[in-house]
């Protein structure tokens, strides 16, 4: 996914942050994916987000969870600037079917797991 913009939010009294970025999909046609990204406390087993795929729309909409101190180290990593954009990796709990196209073959909204995360950032 190629990322098309990244802002922080804070919210209420308690100042709790979370970054919402938006991107373009990369390997599938016609597709935007907004992904919530959060700060936690404690690790996760097995899963670091959930993704939901609409069948009406093609528009993915997901969360990810990040130790607190990552989550400030991806903050200051996303202040570039950078020659390119960023791009991220999501790996899924399941395999997700693309037409020879590039479509996105589904017959129901799909909700998944987002088991691992990467980002590559350019260098200047």
């Amino acid at each position: 996914m190629s990322l098309q913009t990244a802002e922080v939010q804070i919210h209420g009294a308690n100042h709790l942050e979370e970054l919402n970025l938006s991107f373009s999909l990369m390997s599938i046609a016609r597709g935007n994916c907004n992904i919530q990204v959060k700060p936690v406390n404690d690790g996760f087993v097995g899963s670091v987000g959930w993704l939901k795929i609409s069948i009406d729309r093609p528009i993915m909409n997901g969360e990810i969870f990040l130790q607190k101190n990552n989550f400030d180290k991806l903050i200051n990593y996303f202040r570039g600037p950078f020659p390119r954009p960023i791009t991220s990796v999501i790996i899924l709990d399941q395999e997700l079917v693309i037409s020879s196209v590039g479509d996105l073959l589904l017959s129901e909204e799909k909700s998944l797991k987002i088991v691992d995360v990467s980002w590559i950032m350019p260098l200047t």
